[in-house]
């Protein structure tokens, strides 16, 4: 008979590929060749991108979990729970900031922060390209403060998407934004909105505003301010806000891709 021990390293370097995170946490302390193709796992590109939904999350191997890949994640997904416990929460922020140095995309939903514990999160956004913080009931003054437009010039792609508490003064710090998602976001104001569009932004790629009622507002023409201001937008999702489909305008856009306005405007 064989044993897997007489297999050598490559062999067991891939067949290590297959284990999750928590079976090679269990397993490295087995023997010293297992423990040297966890190590060898755990800096792979296997784990340049992880996803962690509290549902399955076994809290006991947590902080573990980001002091063996912490440093290999660039892409990080997490979604939690409007009732997450407290201490998971603040050791969710302290292991980013502390561990995940490589870190240039956050996903972070369904997590509500307080103050304190959002601005300390935001010490890693500095070298964010991509940002995700939908249906956090985040609010204004948290996110103005961490979306300062000359701090995090880096962030290229903003969903904010269900955060029912901005207004959208925000919008005057942001530069920088490729691709825009404040889809349900019912209360951003077409004002903001608008001075966003003509002073401080000229590269908007995408933008999703389904459901974000008060940022299309009746009297306004929308679609031709982004055509005026926003001319190379590929992508625009306006569903749910009682927008009509405008081909004559749609054409006017040089690289247009997708358009969506379907849908009738919420409440009517």
């Amino acid at each position: 008979m064989i044993s897997i021990l007489d297999l050598n390293q490559d062999c067991l370097n891939n067949i290590f590929q297959y284990f999750s995170i928590y079976e090679l946490i269990d397993i490295e302390d087995t023997c010293n060749a297992f423990k040297t193709t966890c190590e060898f796992v755990y800096k792979s590109k296997k784990f340049h991108m992880l996803r962690i939904e509290l549902r399955f999350l076994r809290c006991e191997y947590f902080e573990a979990i980001f002091d063996r890949i912490g440093s290999t994640i660039k892409e990080l997904q997490f979604s939690g729970g409007n009732h997450m416990d407290k201490h998971l929460k603040e050791s969710l922020i302290d292991v980013i900031n502390d561990h995940c140095i490589k870190l240039s995309k956050l996903t972070i939903n369904y997590v509500q922060f307080d103050h304190d514990s959002f601005i300390k999160l935001e010490k890693c956004f500095h070298n964010l390209t991509y940002l995700d913080l939908s249906r956090c009931s985040i609010n204004e003054n948290e996110l103005k403060h961490c979306l300062d437009g000359e701090k995090l010039k880096s962030i290229q792609t903003l969903k904010l998407a269900g955060n029912t508490l901005l207004n959208g003064s925000f919008f005057k710090d942001m530069r920088h934004i490729r691709v825009l998602d404040v889809s349900y976001c019912f209360n951003l104001l077409y004002f903001h909105f608008f001075t966003f569009i003509k002073n401080n932004c000229n590269q908007l790629r995408e933008l999703d505003a389904t459901g974000s009622c008060q940022l299309i507002p009746e009297d306004e023409n929308i679609l031709m301010d982004l055509l005026k201001y926003q001319p190379y937008l590929e992508k625009i999702v306006m569903d749910n806000v009682g927008l009509q489909k405008d081909d004559e305008i749609l054409s006017q856009f040089k690289n247009l891709k997708h358009s969506s306005f379907a849908g009738r405007r919420f409440g009517t």
